[in-house]
């Protein structure tokens, strides 16, 4: 079991049920900065999958020896940072932490550079002791999960002589030079001391770190992560690095910890750690793993900007997005899990160029936010360990984006499904009464397209759209959405601005009403609490059971008003999602607009296995559905011409078509994907590939990444080894490959895979994935050093159980390729 965790015992956190939160340790502190990493970082990055792999193999290879030198000598780890971390040893008069030092310093000079592939890298070390009293918080984030801050004078002062460093160099405080200045040799450079040797080293101590139980790893460390039983994978994570302007309080720095843990555990991010050191008070936040959901990046945009609106000290941040490896860095006896990658490192960057009170945001983050999000260029910025200038944008809030934006390209197919939307419009209209329809679909399968294109033709219909908000899912959150969108509320305006807008919008609608004008009347202050106005426009009474209710029949009201002067078309989006309280008040409104022509339109996705949530059939009389299945091949040949401008080729549309199965968010993402990457060509009047395609794009990848973290522990394993097999699944070779555990649940895992519509049965013993992109998802996550393993393993089930069966030779050369065993790859190549 890796150890996650500092060692509680020498910190004085005494059990976990314990109630301390905060201690003060007499120590001496080390903090530890690797050079090289930025280049290192960068220039393996540069090279995808396997350079991020490479990454975390050198970062291990360098952290396990300095990890050693510290237990050596009854040290403990208190955190890492990236390329660095701080060490602590308890009682130390200075001589441990030096002594440590000058192991760490044999470490590099004895290894100055790694190579792999036929690059080289050079690896140094800068550290700063110092000696005092350090003090550590642990504070409780939404989940109740604890999170330690170490800090103060001693901390700041092990940083602070880290910086006077050069390579390999060793910075000691004057504390702990006059305390050891009998048996230690230095020289004053620049005013700073610096260590050459120590006449009597620290003898080797056996006392290491007491290992933490998993009960108490349980109280620091999440479910998600302590289950990972492999060292790391590749994910696109949304990176937000916040800076904070701490307190000397130590219960105002407390509140600041909780404060910003639970904003971020509540928008579905994970605190990598809290650090105090050479960049100030920071905090890192990653989105995407261990868990992924399908909008880490606005997930990260929208949690800063509500840390922001009410935090108690003044922060500042940088957020970047970028596959990263996610995973654990040091040894078993002490480790930490993080993201390693380029975009991590440029995040902290930016974090420290942004002035207090903004948010910056860069690169591919950047490009994605834009759609959604006010940016405000910064200029181009040059930051440490990057050659050229990089453009920086403020973030300054959401923007209402055109949906037609969103839907440039012209429709395919979908014929039929649009006659049922538009005959649920007409019954509205003919019949005087609700009609409603539910339109359900998998991700990405045109739901809100086909809504829009009923949309723009339905100009005699007042429409409102109302979201569920997939995030936080707040009470309400699909009527205050709806009302804060209708009544122009603006975050970054006055409470009088936005006052001064709600009434002009107001007596628009209010003018318009022909009756119920009284009606209107009552319900303003109900409707203008619901858009986000402060106190003084007649809000509802303090008892909150009676407001609800009120709040409910107001909402009734102010859309039956609006019914009596014209057609209405609601749009319920995402209503998979839909809070208790805003369900509850959808039914209130059905009820209520029974008798009003009123076209009502629900859009739903299905559930994980295929089912349709079971509430929505209940929420009208008159209920139809409609069922978006995934387009034929003709239909994405036609999409496929309409996204390019010019008509694919058949070998073109069939690659296409066979990696995205007729689903057309993902057929739309991966054209432009390879127009962009230059694999597709235009010849005469038709594009046609031009090699490569292979990749999946981020958009597309979010989706699959995160449906994938949905599974079940044990049948998502069974789902990576599986993709190791290709599309098609050899259950007699899964079998083999399996651990002993899934072995044991095989049958029920395959059955669960079917129910959770991951794979199906083509044949006997022989199972397909249901989309290739999903498998590939599995595929392109999964580390090069499990990958050669799993290949090795395939090759070995496959000779064991189809030996001399010429037909897989040609499967058994490509495994045992894989697999780096060139005897095998050579001997089947032979064969074939």
């Amino acid at each position: 079991m890796r150890n996650l965790i500092p060692d509680l015992n020498q910190l004085g956190y005494f059990g976990i049920d314990s109630d301390k939160e905060s201690a003060s340790v007499a120590a001496s502190v080390m903090f530890v900065d690797i050079s090289g990493f930025t280049n290192m970082a960068k220039q393996l990055m540069s090279r995808g999958g396997d350079g991020a792999e490479t990454l975390s193999l050198f970062m291990n290879t360098i952290f396990s020896p300095l990890i050693e030198a510290v237990y050596n000598h009854n040290g403990f780890i208190l955190n890492f940072a990236g390329d660095s971390f701080t060490a602590a040893f308890k009682g130390d008069n200075g001589k441990r932490a030096v002594t440590a030092a000058l192991e760490i310093r044999r470490f590099f000079t004895g290894h100055p550079s790694l190579s792999r592939n036929g690059k080289t890298f050079k690896i140094s070390a800068k550290t700063g002791i110092s000696l005092g009293n350090f003090n550590w918080i642990a504070a409780k984030g939404e989940e109740n999960l604890r999170h330690f801050l170490f800090f103060g004078e001693t901390v700041g002062e092990a940083a602070e002589a880290e910086h006077h460093c050069h390579a390999n160099d060793i910075c000691i405080s004057e504390k702990v030079a006059s305390l050891l200045k009998e048996e230690c040799l230095t020289h004053i450079k620049n005013g700073a001391r610096f260590v050459d040797t120590l006449l009597t080293p620290d003898e080797k101590s056996t006392t290491a770190e007491t290992e933490p139980t998993a009960e108490e790893l349980g109280i620091f460390i999440p479910q998600t992560v302590m289950r990972q039983e492999t060292p790391g994978e590749f994910r696109e994570v949304a990176s937000l690095f916040i800076s904070y302007k701490m307190s000397e309080n130590i219960d105002e720095i407390r509140h600041m910890l909780e404060y910003l843990a639970a904003h971020v555990e509540k928008f579905g991010g994970y605190v990598s750690g809290f650090d105090f050191g050479d960049k100030g008070a920071t905090l890192l936040a990653i989105f995407g793993a261990p868990v992924s959901y399908e909008n880490n990046l606005e997930r990260a945009i929208n949690c800063v900007a509500e840390i922001r609106r009410n935090s108690p000290a003044e922060i500042r941040s940088g957020i970047t997005q970028d596959i990263v490896y996610a995973g654990f860095v040091g040894s078993l006896k002490r480790s930490a899990y993080t993201a390693l990658g380029d975009n991590v490192n440029l995040s902290a960057r930016l974090m420290t160029e942004t002035p207090y009170g903004e948010d910056w945001i860069a690169g591919k983050a950047a490009e994605k936010a834009k759609k959604a999000f006010l940016l405000e260029s910064r200029g181009a910025h040059k930051f440490k360990g990057i050659n050229v200038p990089i453009e920086v944008f403020g973030i300054k809030g959401h923007i209402e984006t055109d949906e037609h934006d969103s839907f440039s390209t012209k429709l395919a197919g979908r014929k039929k499904e649009i006659a049922e939307l538009m005959e649920t419009r007409r019954n509205a209209l003919s019949s005087g009464e609700l009609h409603c329809r539910a339109i359900y679909g998998e991700p990405g399968i045109g739901k809100s397209r086909l809504i829009y294109e009923v949309r723009k033709i339905s100009e005699n219909f007042r429409i409102f759209v109302l979201k569920a908000d997939t995030i936080l899912r707040q009470p309400l959150n699909m009527f205050t959405g709806l009302f804060r969108k209708l009544f122009d509320r603006n975050e970054n305006a006055s409470a009088e601005e936005n006052r001064d807008t709600f009434e002009k919008i107001w007596h628009s609608f209010s003018s318009e009403t022909i009756v119920k004008k009284e009606v209107l009347q009552a319900v303003k202050p109900y409707i203008a609490a619901l858009a986000g106005l402060d106190g003084d426009l007649n809000e509802p009474g303090s008892d909150s059971e009676r407001g609800y209710g009120n709040t409910i029949s107001a909402i009734c009201d102010f859309f039956a008003a609006l019914a009596e002067t014209e057609p209405l078309m609601i749009v319920l989006d995402d209503m998979q999602a839909a809070d208790a309280d805003s369900l509850a008040a959808v039914r209130a409104l059905t009820k209520r607009l029974d008798s009003y022509p009123v076209a009502l339109y629900i859009i739903s996705r299905l559930n994980d296995d295929g089912t349709k949530p079971p509430f929505i059939s209940t929420l009208c009389t008159r209920f139809s559905e409609t069922l978006l299945e995934r387009m034929d091949r003709n239909s994405v040949s036609e999409l496929v011409g309409n996204i390019l401008g010019k008509k694919g080729n058949d070998r073109l549309n069939d690659f296409i078509f066979a990696r995205t199965e007729g689903n057309p968010f993902f057929t739309e993402q991966l054209a432009l994907f390879m127009k962009e990457k230059k694999y597709i060509r235009n010849v005469g009047g038709h594009c046609e590939l031009s090699g490569g395609g292979t990749e999946i794009p981020s958009s597309v990848s979010s989706v699959l990444v995160s449906r994938l973290d949905r599974l079940r522990k044990d049948l998502k394993d069974l789902v990576f080894k599986a993709s190791v097999l290709g599309n098609t699944i050899d259950l007699t070779v899964l079998e083999e490959i399996a651990d002993e555990d899934e072995r044991k649940n095989f049958t029920v895992l395959l059955k669960e895979g079917i129910d959770e519509l991951i794979w199906s049965e083509s044949a006997p013993a022989i199972y397909s994935f249901r989309h290739t992109l999903l498998r590939d998802a599995a595929y392109s996550m999964q580390l090069k050093t499990r990958l050669k393993e799993i290949h090795g393993k395939v090759a070995e089930a496959i000779e064991k159980h189809y030996e001399n069966e010429e037909k897989f030779y040609p499967l058994l050369a490509f495994h045992y390729g894989k697999a780096e065993n060139t005897e095998k790859e050579a001997l089947y190549l032979k064969k074939i």
